[in-house]
């Protein structure tokens, strides 16, 4: 078998362990990581493996949930303590979404799945998705596992990679032209990483992980822990 067998394999097996998780009620699973590690890319290749074994799927990110600008940076732009503390509304993330998610019973609902664009700096409308009890929702986005919102997650993963790689990948990724991606590349620098450095020394992530991929080369991509079996 060869390598991208091996890898396909892997991730079905892991959608087949998403869809074993005993639960009543939609199931929320949360995907971590630093920036660029490739959540979204994880998310996004597991929603259809999940939806052929049978049950519905909403994708929703932390990026719907940005803070106004004049909030994130409210300690300056490139402030480590600033994108720890204020990059995010949890407050608003948990009433509009988790909660309502975590306490439906039967009934379906419609509920928002983002509160704020950040690229254009306004709220967000009429974007909602459809839950019913057998609805898993796979919420990609960085610090996910953190006081505000841990206890929400019934499944979490946590995709690791190399501050290096990240760098590699998100600059050019967040950037359009030669200009910004001195502009980006010092915003990783000095604010993304130290501030994934603060978030990982208070809340220790990789620990409350049910599984650890290690993405540093998607042709090599690896589940190296899972919770019931570690390696």
């Amino acid at each position: 078998m060869d390598k991208k067998a091996i890898i396909q394999r892997q991730f079905e097996k892991l959608a087949q362990t998403i869809v074993n998780q005993g639960h009543d009620g939609p199931l929320l699973v949360g995907i971590d990581g630093i920036p660029a590690s490739g959540k979204t890319t994880l998310a996004d290749k597991l929603a259809p493996m999940i939806e052929a074994l049978g049950r519905p799927v909403v994708r929703a990110s932390i990026d719907g949930y940005h803070n106004p600008a004049e909030v994130r940076y409210k300690q300056g732009k490139d402030s480590p303590q600033g994108y720890y503390d204020d990059s995010f509304n949890y407050d608003a993330l948990v009433k509009t979404l988790l909660r309502p998610v975590s306490d439906m019973t039967t009934a379906p609902q419609e509920l928002p799945i983002a509160a704020y664009d950040y690229r254009k700096d306004s709220k967000v409308k009429n974007r909602y998705a459809n839950f019913q009890t057998g609805t898993i929702m796979l919420f990609d986005g960085v610090m996910l596992f953190r006081a505000e919102i841990n206890d929400y997650w019934h499944y979490r993963i946590y995709v690791d990679a190399r501050y290096e790689t990240g760098f590699v990948r998100g600059v050019p990724r967040d950037a359009g032209n030669d200009e910004d991606q001195m502009i980006v590349g010092k915003k990783y620098l000095e604010r993304y990483f130290p501030g994934e450095r603060l978030y990982r020394a208070s809340s220790h992530p990789l620990e409350k992980a049910d599984v650890i991929i290690f993405n540093d080369d998607p042709e090599t991509c690896v589940i190296k822990y899972t919770k019931d079996t570690p390696q």
